[in-house]
């Protein structure tokens, strides 16, 4: 049995945890220098990391504003447009006010031929309206080339294929629809699908038909249940346009056997009943 003096020195000497807690902090007191040099390079770590966050931050702060202001002009472009169609458009509702009182009064008259000349002039004058983005365009595409690794770039790039293809820039905007959809990351199905979609009738519109069908399985790899019709649709018509009549049936019968709910379907008989 331990005697009593021996249990009073056991309680009174260091336990377990004591003595590892002795050691540690002899090892701290020896090895001071490796410590602090351990210590600072994780605070740089952290440092470095919260200081990346801050500059990609401001970085992608910078992208936005910039590009704003290419929107800025962009949409004053738009709005010239549409004050001058309003004004025309408003000159139009004047007349069609005039022939219906001519009509009314049973009055056919010469007027009546001139005002109908008129809106016609007109609806032609209206129909012709389209604003002009040629300089957009480039700032849009100067942005895209410079960002394209970004989504503010990619957003700059579709912008400025959307003003290439209303002024009929066919060929260059099919080698940037290829280009954007070579940088659009695999998760940005909207590129991958839309974007495609407009390189394909870029491709169509350029008579490429052969090249286009070369695209559609790729296509048709990217789109959603909704979307499975436009690319049967589209298929059909490069078919056709292709002369591949036989390939061209079995594409529209399956458009609408598979899908006969869909506008597409309803397309897809009447292309069939016409061809």
């Amino acid at each position: 049995m331990v005697s009593e003096k021996k249990r009073k020195q056991q309680l009174k000497a260091p336990d377990e945890f004591q003595k590892k807690a002795f050691k540690f902090a002899d090892w701290c007191a020896a090895n001071q220098v490796q410590i602090v040099i351990a210590l600072v390079a994780v605070l740089l770590l952290v440092a470095v990391n919260i200081s990346w966050k801050i500059y990609q931050s401001k970085q992608g702060e910078g992208r936005r504003e910039e590009l704003a202001l290419i929107d800025e002009v962009f949409n004053k472009e738009l709005e010239e447009a549409g004050k001058k169609s309003q004004a025309l458009q408003t000159e139009m509702a004047g007349i069609d006010r005039k022939l219906k009182e001519l009509d009314k009064a049973k009055a056919d008259t010469p007027e009546s031929a001139e005002l109908a000349e008129k809106k016609a002039a007109l609806q032609k004058q209206i129909s012709e309206i389209k604003p002009k983005h040629d300089e957009t365009a480039k700032k849009y595409r100067a942005y895209y080339e410079a960002n394209k690794d970004n989504p503010e770039g990619l957003r700059a790039g579709l912008a400025a294929l959307n003003a290439m293809v209303q002024g009929e820039k066919f060929k260059e905007s099919t080698e940037l629809a290829e280009d954007i959809l070579a940088h659009a990351d695999s998760d940005l199905a909207f590129y991958h699908f839309q974007v495609r979609l407009m390189y394909l009738s870029l491709l169509e519109e350029q008579g490429l038909y052969s090249e286009a069908l070369a695209e559609v399985d790729t296509l048709m790899s990217h789109a959603g249940d909704e979307e499975v019709p436009k690319v049967l649709l589209a298929k059909a018509r490069l078919e056709i346009l292709a002369e591949k009549k036989t390939e061209a049936v079995a594409t529209l019968d399956k458009l609408i056997n598979e899908h006969n709910s869909s506008p597409e379907a309803q397309k897809a008989k009447a292309m069939k009943y016409i061809w």
